[in-house]
């Protein structure tokens, strides 16, 4: 009776124990779309973006090597005119390891719609795909600048390459500069990845300082002017 009773139990736990693995086994591919699925992934990458951390938000990408990601930092994000809110994923349709996220947000007063393609790739434990944003490249800013070498984009202080510079997306950048002899006005630009390119133009205006130096070389060569004629 009590090898009886001992083989029923024993034989309870086996079912309990099948039941879990399929129920986990089941689960797994619902609990990976949730929580690591691409809706979850434009989500981050938002609010990567909202808070003005570019590690985060670069994380989310399927980007190669960046060897001028001078502006793909935090100080680029902070202080920008205007940040991506009131996020929200729409719709997303999945087509094997490809995935097209619909989002609506707003930026810089305008309520914009854009869709973001996604690429699966193996993720945790091999369990869990690992959705990333694929831009194909990075949207970059053609500056257009003379009289600088250095300017200011939003927070951060950045080279002017010829090739301009990549930067993150959707986002609302500042750009001006101020040396000592020229400075410009501050330009804005909104970059939303439907262009490769935002072009961006600084004029070089005279500072201060380099009018009023201007001003004593003049006085001055009149001076002398005024002093040979007399002699």
């Amino acid at each position: 009776m009590g090898s009886e009773t001992g083989g029923r139990r024993a034989r309870r736990w086996a079912i309990a124990g099948l039941l879990v693995i399929v129920l986990t086994v089941t689960s797994v591919p619902v609990l990976g779309f949730v929580a690591y699925g691409p809706a979850r992934t434009v989500s981050a990458y938002f609010d990567a973006l909202e808070r003005g951390d570019a590690t985060a938000a670069v994380d989310r990408l399927l980007l190669g090597d960046v060897t001028d990601g001078w502006a793909l930092t935090d100080a680029a994000l902070t202080g920008a005119p205007s940040l991506p809110t009131r996020v929200n994923v729409t719709h997303v349709e999945v087509d094997g390891d490809s995935a097209t996220a619909h989002v609506r947000y707003d930026l810089a007063g305008t309520t914009r719609s854009q869709d973001v393609a996604l690429v699966r790739r193996t993720g945790l434990w091999g369990l869990f795909p690992e959705w990333l944003i694929d831009p194909g490249q990075l949207p970059r800013l053609d500056l257009v600048v003379d009289g600088a070498s250095t300017l200011h984009l939003n927070s951060a202080d950045v080279p002017v390459p010829r090739e301009g510079l990549p930067v993150l997306y959707p986002v609302e950048y500042s750009a001006g500069f101020a040396e000592e002899w020229f400075r410009s006005d501050v330009q804005n630009a909104v970059v939303d990845g439907t262009e490769p390119e935002v072009e961006v133009r600084l004029a070089a205006e005279p500072t201060d300082r380099l009018l009023t130096e201007v001003q004593k070389l003049v006085r001055e060569h009149l001076e002398e002017c005024a002093t040979a004629t007399t002699l």
